[in-house]
């Protein structure tokens, strides 16, 4: 959301404020209100939801919604949700977790109560969820984005070089240059420019993948211990069914080289992905409604 730094006036919503993510006016504040599936900004949340709302149902009457959340949300998170919801034009709201969405949506037969790990890894956060048909039998949220990432990147920058790169340069990097399975001795490098952190002149560096993967590896290690935690409450019979399904894997993050190769490496299961993993949960939530 974009909004008046002064008045902290509403000024563009969603795809519309994203767009001044590269070159927001100083008068202009760049805010998420929802971060990792939590409310950190309940006016502006509210704002998101209104808005979806209003391009969505055309009628007077208030509709029911249906809102995808991360897994193991608390008691107190999903009354929160619910408020909100509410205070947006809702009439009730139902909660489905994102692991359930997704698992529609990367195309399991939901009605077989077949055990699956799936891991939805977008928005902000990465939510593992064990699912069995329609069923959450464990899960976890991590609060670990696209975002995240992107900061560790301009700290790791400023920390090695002393140069001052925009979020949107990090961004750059990782698409470019980040796997989650290392490659040991890759050549692979690339320029890349800023400004000096002591002087602000103008300066260009060389990186090279293999140097720049120390700033992913604290994001690995999380997401390594959160697969084996999952992975140790799977009862014997689900854990069968594992070694048939395996882990399905979506959301935009999950685009990240390499994902797929170190999940595989990390739980000897096979990973399965899907075309336009970004939408995975949205496809199955419009299942869900369906059902």
């Amino acid at each position: 959301m974009a909004r008046d730094a002064n008045s902290l006036k509403e000024i563009a919503l969603g795809e519309e404020a994203a767009q001044f993510r590269t070159g927001a006016p100083a008068a202009l504040q760049l805010v998420s209100p929802i971060r990792a599936g939590r409310i950190v900004d309940w006016a502006g949340a509210r704002s998101l939801i209104k808005l979806a709302i209003s391009r969505l149902h055309k009628k007077r009457s208030k509709p029911e919604v249906t809102l995808v959340v991360p897994a193991q949300l608390t008691l107190v998170q999903r009354r929160a949700w619910k408020q909100l919801a509410s205070e947006a034009g809702a009439r009730e709201a139902e909660l489905v977790e994102s692991p359930l969405c997704a698992a529609s949506g990367c195309g399991c037969d939901v009605s077989r109560p077949l055990g699956r790990l799936v891991m939805d890894w977008g928005g902000g956060c990465l939510s593992l969820g064990l699912v069995a048909g329609r069923q959450m039998l464990a899960g976890e949220c991590l609060e670990l984005g696209g975002l995240d990432i992107d900061a560790a990147l301009v700290r790791w920058v400023r920390q090695q070089f002393g140069l001052l790169v925009s979020p949107a340069q990090a961004e750059d990097i990782k698409i470019a240059m980040l796997t989650a399975l290392a490659v040991p001795g890759s050549q692979r490098h690339m320029e890349i420019t800023g400004f000096g952190a002591i002087d602000g002149l103008p300066q260009a560096q060389e990186i090279t993948q293999e140097n720049v993967q120390a700033a992913l590896e604290p994001f690995l290690i999380r997401l390594r211990e959160a697969v084996l935690r999952i992975l140790g409450q799977a009862t014997p019979e689900v854990s069968a069914d594992l070694l048939e399904e395996g882990i399905w894997c979506c959301g935009g993050s999950s685009q990240l080289q390499g994902v797929s190769e170190f999940l595989e490496q990390v739980s000897g299961l096979r990973v399965l992905s899907v075309t336009s993993p970004e939408q995975a949960a949205i496809r199955g939530l419009c299942e869900w409604i369906r059902a």
